[in-house]
């Protein structure tokens, strides 16, 4: 790899992670047309190596031709449960009751939500792998009057 110029590292560090220029344009927030400059070799500098670098899971040092392993030096991107972990949040399995009452129904599909840790932990005593939330909206059948949408956590044993 020796000679390498920015463009040619660049689209084989993509192969290699398989990443598309569109991809990696979406994922910086950045037009495709600036990716496709640089691995065409039409532009040979950036503001955003630094970035670019650890979207591709690799150091700047790297894609310029100053070292010749890609992973020397590379931070990890973080995990979502890592940055949840920050903010001080967790994901809980989300059920919609909904489908299930009054529906055709018979199962509910979860979807994850981030929930404040420091709200569902006293109820839950630390297992944060046993719990769920449901939510559920519609008609109450007395009253007739409209429900509105509520979520409860709930510790469950499996």
């Amino acid at each position: 790899m020796e000679g390498m110029t920015l463009a040619t590292r660049l689209k084989a560090r993509m192969d290699e992670v398989g990443m598309s220029q569109a991809e990696l344009a979406r994922r910086l927030g950045l037009a495709q047309p600036t990716i496709a400059k640089l691995v065409s070799g039409a532009s040979q500098r950036t503001s955003h190596l630094h970035r670019i670098a650890r979207e591709l899971s690799t150091t700047p040092a790297y894609l310029i031709g100053e070292t010749e392993d890609p992973s020397e030096g590379a931070v990890p991107l973080p995990t979502l449960e890592t940055v949840l972990e920050q903010f001080g949040q967790v994901f809980v399995p989300l059920l919609d009751l909904s489908e299930l009452v009054g529906g055709t129904s018979t199962t509910a599909t979860p979807r994850f939500e981030p929930f404040r840790r420091e709200r569902i932990e006293p109820m839950i005593r630390g297992r944060f792998d046993q719990v769920f939330a449901f939510e559920m909206q519609g008609d109450v059948m007395e009253t007739g009057s409209r429900c509105r949408t509520r979520y409860t956590s709930l510790p469950f044993r499996a």
